[in-house]
């Protein structure tokens, strides 16, 4: 019997309370879609606070942790992070097969001085605002001018997936998209989700607003991330709020989001987990690299934008949700639902082991 040949998969990606959990988590739908391809997957990453490493471990994936020097809040010296991964990417005897970069400080130089170690690179980005040297590039945002977003920023070789289409989700939100219910004629349940660490603490700006609203019927479910500084004050919060129940970093997120009418979050990776739910959401812009998809989703009446988050005050969250009614809720469900498929993930592995 021939024995088959296991191959070499390594990603470098960070996570963390500063750059957040989005890179991280793609990356680790990814990871544990391609290990059933027979692949080893290796994981380079920074050793922030608060980082997905154990997660990955625990997914069974190994991990090689770099010391990275810090230039601002978050950038990186690119250099020192080149040599580190050069030096981890040398210990294999062999070419590594396929190499992921998940990292918005990473450019073409950095993919170009490794080229002698890899056989393909594949980035993911949503920046479009640098060359890259991949041959393959997944950007899963919604831009203007999608089709010729990396046309000057690839080599001419190199396979471009933009769009929702290839939008990474874990296998549970296609699982739960099958499951979904009618939308209801009021709102029963509102989450609020403000992604793993809520640098501007949105959490409790909505928290506190609702409070206000006198002979409140509806229940609120919080999702607190790991890298949540303020996550015990929260709890507290909600432990006063009749109807509220708290979630800590929980592993079953599609179940819970499932489960509710309008959802309150900021306009990062977890939008794509909304829309592929069909669930109507107010959204903060919470970061620059936010502000284009917000815009872009807000005008197809997927979600509603209430504009950069550090300007937005406990009023405006209340006033968008006593300004939804059914109309408003059913024409965003369906919207969103038409938007995501919940097949991206399937999309981008496929990509991948075709090159």
């Amino acid at each position: 019997m021939k024995k088959i040949m296991t191959k070499n998969f390594v990603i470098r990606v960070d996570s963390g309370r500063e750059v957040g959990f989005g890179h991280g988590m793609r990356c680790l739908t990814i990871a544990n879609e391609i290990k059933k391809k027979e692949f080893n997957v290796l994981i380079i990453m920074n050793r922030e606070r608060n980082n997905l490493g154990e997660l990955f471990k625990k997914n069974g994936h190994d991990v090689s942790y770099i010391i990275n020097r810090k230039i601002g809040f978050k950038k990186i010296d690119v250099k020192y992070d080149l040599e580190q991964t050069k030096r981890i990417l040398q210990k294999f005897k062999e070419k590594i097969d396929i190499f992921l970069i998940d990292h918005y400080n990473i450019d073409y130089k950095w993919e170009k001085s490794l080229r002698q170690y890899v056989r393909k690179i594949v980035v993911i980005d949503d920046l479009n605002n640098r060359k890259h040297d991949c041959d393959l590039i997944i950007d899963q945002g919604l831009h203007h001018n999608m089709k010729n977003l990396y046309v000057k920023l690839v080599p001419k070789n190199c396979k471009i997936l933009t769009g929702p289409k290839y939008v990474i989700l874990r296998p549970e939100f296609h699982i739960f998209r099958k499951k979904l219910q009618k939308q209801n004629k009021i709102i029963k349940r509102i989450m609020i989700s403000f992604g793993g660490s809520d640098p501007n603490n949105d959490t409790i700006k909505v928290l506190e607003g609702i409070t206000k609203i006198k002979d409140r019927e509806f229940s609120i479910d919080v999702i607190v991330g790991k890298a949540n500084s303020s996550h015990t004050k929260i709890q507290k919060i909600c432990e006063k709020m009749k109807k509220t129940r708290c979630y800590y970093n929980p592993e079953k997120m599609a179940k819970i989001m499932s489960k509710c009418d309008l959802a309150i979050g900021s306009g990062g990776s977890t939008t794509w987990e909304r829309c592929c739910l069909g669930i109507p959401s107010i959204v903060s812009i919470a970061s620059e690299d936010q502000y284009e998809a917000t815009r872009i989703l807000n005008s197809k009446k997927c979600i509603k934008n209430l504009g950069i988050s550090k300007k937005i005050l406990e009023s405006d969250y209340v006033t968008a949700i006593e300004d939804m009614n059914f109309k408003k809720l059913n024409e965003m469900k369906k919207e969103c639902l038409k938007l995501i498929d919940g097949n991206g993930t399937k999309r981008v592995i496929q990509n991948i082991l075709s090159m």
